[in-house]
């Protein structure tokens, strides 16, 4: 082909082959193909951008796209994008990790993406099945996934069939649980508030920096020393503050007051 003119680019074809060609391509000042006129003797195609509109309105020539699509097909990219979203669903508080193929580990702190670390980002060849796994953090429990079928699973696989934005969100666990409603708060004295005449209240194993005063004529088991869900450590829970029994009773495991 030949350069037959510029802003735009043009070129345009030097031979007449009897099979499909491009008898002139047109492109914008970026090198991007903006245009093109395209024929075919044993079809009959025969595209032209210069031509009027009245000359195809009144034409019995094969159509241009359809005859793109069903002889040429549709490109399909080699590699695709896969990029993720780190977060929990708490400003400021949970998050976790996620790490898997190609080197991805990224981490994620509080709901703003902004609190995300490390490689959230990788290119994969089409078709690839990357496996994900997924580690919350001491505040949260698992993680949804937003990748069809895998809901909270602790891993996740992925078909790179196209670029994927795939987003974990983290459930903060909040630092007490009311054991008869499910009441969760980051309170011991708002735990006991809600709290029935006789109850169970669970502390994680975290520092409350509060005075705990009980004078609701309750009487209130609290268990200390729990995980984000609330099940058993080997650990405590502290408060650090003045705990007060003015009525009702209190007892209490694993609880270490400074």
């Amino acid at each position: 082909m030949t350069r037959t003119a510029t802003s735009p680019y043009t070129f345009t074809a030097t031979q007449q082959p009897a099979s499909l060609y491009f008898p002139k391509l047109w492109f914008d000042n970026n090198g991007y193909l903006t245009q093109f006129s395209a024929m075919d003797s044993a079809t009959g195609l025969d595209i032209d951008p210069e031509r009027s509109a009245a000359y195809y309105n009144n034409s019995t020539s094969v159509d241009g796209v359809t005859y793109y699509v069903s002889s040429m097909g549709i490109a399909t990219p080699s590699v695709y994008h896969l990029s993720m979203t780190v977060v929990s669903d708490t400003p400021d508080k949970g998050g976790g990790s996620v790490h898997g193929d190609s080197g991805i580990a990224c981490a994620g702190q509080g709901s703003n993406p902004s609190g995300m670390s490390g490689a959230c980002q990788a290119d994969f060849s089409s078709g690839t099945t990357v496996t994900l796994y997924q580690t919350p953090d001491s505040d949260s429990t698992w993680a949804t996934w937003t990748a069809a079928g895998c809901g909270t699973n602790q891993s996740c696989q992925v078909v790179m069939s196209s670029d994927r934005n795939l987003t974990v969100t983290f459930p903060y666990s909040p630092m007490a649980k009311v054991n008869s409603s499910g009441y969760r708060c980051d309170s011991l004295a708002e735990a006991y508030a809600a709290a029935g005449p006789i109850d169970t209240i669970y502390g994680r194993a975290v520092t409350f920096a509060e005075d705990f005063t009980l004078g609701g004529n309750k009487t209130v088991t609290l268990l200390g020393g729990r995980d984000a869900w609330y099940l058993p450590l080997d650990a405590w829970t502290t408060l650090q503050g003045k705990l007060s029994i003015l009525s009702g009773a209190l007892v209490v495991e694993r609880l270490a007051i400074k």
